[in-house]
């Protein structure tokens, strides 16, 4: 089903996401830069540093935005489903458009911030 294909590719993608922060590790590409006095705030801040720093946002968040993104969709189905079932005089087409509108710009917010 896609709710479970959903569930088992936002595991797989934090899995990806581990293994690369692994790799970033190994390759000793850190945060602070290479400078490790404590002058933090005189170090300036690298390309690798921003890079790792990017990198660490995108791959810690990105599993859990499949994750709600994936349950919203589940939700957005139930609800289909509970006015097909219970009301018959309404417009279907509209209602789906409205809804798959307002997945669409929640998912485009959720990913964009």
């Amino acid at each position: 089903s896609f709710f479970v294909g959903s569930i088992l590719f936002a595991c797989i993608v934090r899995c990806l996401a581990m293994a690369s922060l692994c790799i970033l590790s190994f390759m000793n590409v850190s945060l602070a830069g290479s400078d490790t006095s404590d002058s933090y705030a005189a170090t300036p801040v690298t390309k690798d540093a921003s890079f790792y720093a990017k990198a660490i946002e995108v791959l810690f968040n990105i599993g859990d935005f499949v994750t709600v993104s994936t349950y919203l969709s589940l939700v957005v189905v139930w609800v289909e489903t509970f006015q097909h079932s219970r009301r018959h005089h309404y417009s279907e087409a509209r209602s789906r458009r409205n809804w798959m509108i307002a997945f669409l710009v929640f998912n485009a917010t959720l990913y964009a911030g």
